[in-house]
């Protein structure tokens, strides 16, 4: 199978409500990769159990977003993802 990549979008419901000149900030974050095992005729509940799992991250993704902000989570997300200290490296 494909890997599926969660998608959050914070603040697309006051694009509706915009005016002239003033556009409403629209935040898309998009998620790690997600892969599921390939089943060749899935069940109904193997297909609801996958959508729930890629729905949880998107409803964490959206929730920190509307918890901490923009910044907030581009901050957090930095610190996840810190360069290691001189001398060590990144294992894969």
């Amino acid at each position: 199978g494909v890997p599926v990549v969660p998608v959050a979008i914070h603040g697309s419901a006051s694009v509706r409500k915009w005016k002239k000149l003033v556009l409403p900030k629209v935040t898309v974050q998009f998620g790690e990769p997600m892969t599921f095992p390939v089943v060749a005729e899935p069940t109904r509940d193997q297909q609801l159990d996958c959508s729930k799992e890629v729905f949880d991250q998107v409803k964490r993704m959206y929730t920190a977003l509307d918890e901490k902000g923009r910044r907030g989570v581009k901050q957090a997300l930095r610190e996840k993802v810190k360069a290691p200290e001189p001398g060590r490296t990144i294992e894969p």
